[in-house]
């Protein structure tokens, strides 16, 4: 079984907690015992960010998001379904 530490460099889907879950597609950068790091594009450009674990509630690879598994607005439920 794979972990995010083994998908560095591949796009990943990543869910966020909040008031508004949301999932975020980008390359995966880094992974710690603090959170994870990925670049997103940004109009023509990329943006590295650092989302810490206290907001992550999942990382998939994005390959694995398109094979019989749950489509984004079912993984964003998924997401608001573990905040209540």
């Amino acid at each position: 079984m794979s972990a995010p530490e083994d998908w560095i460099n591949k796009q990943v889907a990543i869910g966020m907690s909040g008031e508004k879950p949301q999932l975020i597609f980008g390359e995966l950068l880094g992974v710690s015992d603090r959170g994870v790091t990925i670049s997103v594009p940004v109009g023509v450009s990329t943006s590295t960010i650092f989302y810490p674990w206290r907001i992550v509630e999942m990382v998939q690879l994005e390959s694995s998001a398109n094979n019989d598994s749950p489509s984004n607005e079912q993984l964003a439920q998924r997401i608001a379904d573990l905040g209540d």
